[in-house]
């Protein structure tokens, strides 16, 4: 059996939304999610 650990975010899309901006707002609270657990959090989504 292997170890795993699942993380989730999500982001509210509302009129106005910009596509880009919420991967980079994403990408931002899952880096921040895996810095908890991880010596790697960079996800390179976005950019």
């Amino acid at each position: 059996m292997k170890d795993e650990v699942q993380l989730f975010a999500g982001a509210g899309i509302v009129p106005g939304s910009v596509a880009t901006h919420e991967w980079q707002e994403l990408d931002k609270k899952m880096s921040t999610l895996l810095s908890l657990i991880s010596d790697n959090p960079s996800l390179g989504v976005a950019s």
